[in-house]
């Protein structure tokens, strides 16, 4: 046999037997290579397995039988792939499937795309993609591949590559990628402005805000313009002088300086800078921060102007302000008004030995020395900012005492006593307005307790009732009683009335009107009071009731005269009533008389002026009977009355007024018994006369009778007819007629006037003053 070994395979093959033992040896060292070479892979193979465990790099090959169909190509994966894809080496069987599930579903498309670029164009495979674990785990690979390909035919045989764990590195170049834009984002968003100029004052490097402030572009700034480009004329001579000092000295800081927007605005900023050094100490470059102060300045300027403001309120306002230096007692600030008040200057106090010792003999009547001890508690321990009050009588320098209230407040800083802050003010005045006041409320209460009236306020908001002594007296209860004032009231109000009362509580809050009514008390005795409530409700700026306020008066006693003399006056009423209606009866008997004598007269001149004398005793007849049917005995309906005089006239004349029409147009007016008496015989006369001459041979025609009261209190009575008018050349004042004179008479009486007008007709008008003005029903 002889042994040949082709690229490290042994082969066995037959020898010729003329010698074996050189045959045999060279077996046996054949063997012996082998070996050392198996054992040379072996190390190698766990020396990779190792070296691919420690970097998380992992192998694979896949043959290509079929380019175009995967499945039908074998892969192979080393023992690291298998963990990297979360498997145990070995325990599943590695395929294309395998391999193609566990790419997550979003990269699947990516890293195919690849593989057949890769196929297509003999090109290296390079793709990260993400796998999915089989507990669900992702990660991030990379993998890198070549293609192998036949040396004669060319065609893809073999996919060699590896694959990499590079999950930790991604989430580390992600952190480093998040650190470095926050870091970025804070210097370019940061609160502040930040710049970097080189030596000659160039910018080098420059913020988004810092940008933002001047309005530039960043390629308008960086390497074109300098600091001083941007400085006011003020801004310029801050920078001549600080700039040499940060390259001499290393850093500035806090320096205000201004400088000039794009748009030619002024900002003003502050500057802190520090300079960056070569190893020998040369001035390279500063780092430079600046903040917008604009608000500083802002409040700044509104500082002083509201310190002038203050200066000049000072200057004005009546009460003196004050402050006093914790340390020293003494005053530091005094406003101009201190000196109005009392008539000392600063250089009064300072004469008198200081504020203490001023104090001390100006002060009339007061508690200083109270004041003192308290002043020294203060600075002994932390204060709370509360108004203190005090109240002294001081003597002024012209010698004249004022009362004076001092409200002052502790001002601390740090917890320590600085300083005392205060107002005086002169309320000498206010002291006599408050004895008056006391003087006036007693004497309030006095009148409250004589004339059995108490008043009472109810806060609507947290039903607080608050009664006066005299309530309290009406309602025969204590002070002390328990329970809620609003329940004693009600329970005191007479069961019958309580409704009532509520609802005209509650019907004057809602109306917002004030209301007036009378109820009843019921004593727990069982005696019945009297009273007389009246209230009012008060509203907030939205509408809601917030306060009520009233009075309540005993008027028990009221109540029994008013009850006696209404007994007393329907007694009177009743025998009035009853002389009206004789009158009435006695001169109906006196018409009666008048019509039995009218019958023996022959003589018309005669039967006419008997007529004309029963028609005005019936005028006054009606009268009576008129105030016998009415409600009021003092006053008369003047229309009803005219109305029913007319009726009885139109009657009384039988066929001459049959074609005579009567147009009353009247007006509801009420009027003094005096003035009706002598207007019911004015229109008895005025329709008579037209009833008798107007209308001569049986002529049809019309007689208005109107009654009108006027805004000034006038009451006017109008009758006209539409008859032949008077005779020519009759003059109406000197007519020897009864009537007329008559009328004329009693509009005299009446303090009147009479127009006498014709035109297709006579008219008169009558006018007066009602004696108690019109009142209308």
């Amino acid at each position: 046999m002889k042994a040949s070994s082709k690229a490290g395979e042994s082969v066995l093959r037959e020898t010729p037997s003329s010698r074996p033992n050189r045959a045999a040896f060279k077996i046996k060292k054949g063997f012996s290579r082998r070996k050392r070479a198996e054992e040379a892979v072996r190390r190698t193979e766990t020396h990779l397995a190792a070296a691919q465990r420690i970097a998380h790099v992992g192998s694979w090959e896949a043959e290509l039988r079929n380019p175009d169909d995967f499945s039908q190509n074998s892969l192979w994966w080393s023992d690291e792939t298998f963990r990297i894809f979360g498997y145990e080496p070995g325990a599943v069987q590695v395929t294309h499937e395998l391999f193609g599930n566990a790419i997550a579903p979003e990269d699947r498309a990516k890293v195919w795309a690849e593989v057949q670029t890769a196929l297509r164009e003999h090109k290296r495979y390079d793709v990260e993609h993400r796998i999915l674990r089989p507990d669900g785990a992702a990660r991030i690979v990379h993998e890198y591949a070549e293609v192998v390909c036949d040396s004669v035919t060319g065609r893809p045989t073999r996919f060699i590559g590896t694959v990499q764990d590079i999950t930790e590195r991604k989430q580390a170049e992600e952190l480093l990628k998040e650190s470095s834009r926050v870091i970025q984002d804070l210097y370019d968003n940061a609160p502040c402005g930040y710049h970097s100029l080189d030596k000659e004052g160039v910018f080098i490097r420059i913020n988004d805000t810092e940008l933002k402030w001047i309005g530039y572009e960043r390629e308008e700034v960086v390497g074109k313009m300098k600091l001083t480009d941007l400085l006011t004329p003020a801004g310029l001579q801050v920078y001549e002088r600080t700039f040499p000092v940060l390259k001499e000295r290393g850093w500035v800081s806090d320096i205000e300086t201004e400088l000039i927007r794009k748009d030619g605005a002024v900002l003003p900023v502050l500057l802190n800078s520090t300079a960056i050094q070569d190893d020998k100490g040369n001035f390279v470059a500063s780092r430079t921060t600046l903040f917008d102060i604009t608000d500083r300045k802002r409040v700044e300027a509104a500082l002083r102007e509201s310190e002038e403001k203050f200066q000049r309120i000072a200057a004005h306002i009546e009460d003196a302000i004050y402050s006093v230096d914790a340390r020293t007692h003494e005053f530091r600030y005094l406003s101009p008004a201190f000196e109005k008040m009392f008539g000392y200057t600063l250089e009064d106090i300072q004469n008198m030995g200081g504020r203490v010792a001023f104090l001390s003999r100006v002060i009339y009547k007061g508690r200083f020395d109270e004041q003192k001890r308290r002043f020294e508690q203060l600075k002994l321990q932390r204060a709370d900012r509360v108004a203190i009050r005090d109240e002294e009588w001081w003597r002024c320098k012209d010698g004249t005492l004022k009362c004076i209230e001092d409200r002052w407040m502790p001002v601390c800083e740090e917890g320590r006593l600085v300083s005392t802050d205060g107002v005086l003010s002169d309320v000498t005045e206010r002291k006599r307005v408050e004895e008056a006041l006391r003087t006036s409320e007693a004497r309030l209460i006095e009148a409250q307790r004589i004339g059995h009236i108490g008043s009472w306020e109810a806060d609507l908001v947290t039903s607080k009732l608050i009664w006066t002594d005299e309530i309290y007296r009406i309602f025969e209860v204590d002070h002390g009683v328990p329970g809620a004032l609003y329940e004693v009231f009600r329970k005191a109000v007479h069961p019958e009335d309580r409704e009532m009362v509520q609802q005209a509580f509650d019907d004057s809050v809602n109306n917002k009107i004030p209301y007036d009514i009378t109820h009843r008390l019921l004593m727990p005795d069982g005696r019945m009071k009297h009273v007389r409530e009246r209230a009012e409700t008060f509203y907030d700026s939205q509408g809601r009731p917030i306060r009520s306020a009233g009075t309540v008066q005993d008027i028990t006693e009221q109540k029994r005269a008013e009850d006696a003399i209404r007994a007393s006056l329907k007694e009177k009423t009743v025998l009035l009533k009853e002389v009206h209606h004789r009158v009435k009866n006695n001169l109906q008997i006196v018409i009666s008389l008048l019509n039995l004598q009218a019958v023996r007269i022959k003589n018309p001149e005669a039967l006419d002026a008997m007529q004309e004398t029963a028609n005005r005793v019936r005028s006054m007849a009606l009268l009576h009977e008129t105030l016998y049917l009415s409600q009021s005995l003092a006053r008369v309906n003047f229309a009803h009355y005219i109305e029913d005089i007319c009726s009885h006239l139109f009657r009384s004349y039988g066929q001459r007024a049959a074609h005579i029409k009567l147009e009353p147009h009247l007006e509801n007016v009420t009027i003094d018994l005096d003035q009706t008496v002598s207007c019911g015989l004015i229109i008895n006369e005025l329709v008579s006369n037209a009833l008798k001459h107007a209308f001569p041979d049986g002529r049809s025609g019309r007689i208005a009778v109107e009654l009108q009261a006027t805004q000034e209190g006038q009451i006017v009575l109008k009758v006209a007819d539409d008859g032949v008018g008077l005779p020519p050349g009759l003059d109406v004042h000197q007519t020897g007629t009864l009537g007329h004179q008559l009328v004329f008479m009693l509009v005299e009486k009446l303090r009147g006037t009479v127009d006498v007008t014709q035109n297709h007709g006579t008219v008169f008008r009558i006018a007066f003053q009602a004696k108690y003005g019109e009142e209308r029903l």
